[in-house]
């Protein structure tokens, strides 16, 4: 985790990231900080890493398991109620499922299909 200089940066970022792209950002500072606690995914139940940086401070390429936060209702924006900590792979399986070209199910079919694999992924665990 970042200290907290690093976090109030990130979270200028974020603010003037969502404003460039005309999305509402409403979450307060400690809101955002508990997004950044968040152990594990709200979508499949994994631990989260900590998504690395370069020798400049920039994000590095993410892996799967990196927090990354979602919109869960992208027509809305980063406020309370909307956000949430997710893997990286989970939010790129969900873009790619619920809302690009060629879109094939809604979010809701597709929390409901990350929590049966999640079960499915516990039963071959203890195999």
């Amino acid at each position: 985790m970042r200290n907290e200089a690093g976090i109030a940066k990130m979270y200028l970022q974020r603010i003037q990231s969502a404003k460039a792209r005309g999305i509402s950002f409403e979450l307060s500072l400690m809101s955002f900080m508990n997004l950044l606690k968040t152990k594990r995914c709200k979508y499949t139940g994994i631990l989260l890493t900590e998504p690395e940086r370069n020798k400049k401070g920039k994000k590095a390429t993410q892996i799967g398991t990196d927090r990354t936060l979602e919109r869960i209702d992208n027509t809305k924006g980063y406020i309370k109620g909307n956000v949430i900590a997710v893997c990286h792979a989970a939010n790129q399986l969900k873009n790619m499922a619920c809302e690009g070209p060629g879109a094939v199910m809604n979010v809701e079919d597709f929390i409901r299909m990350a929590k049966n694999l999640e079960k499915r992924a516990k039963v071959y665990k203890r195999k």
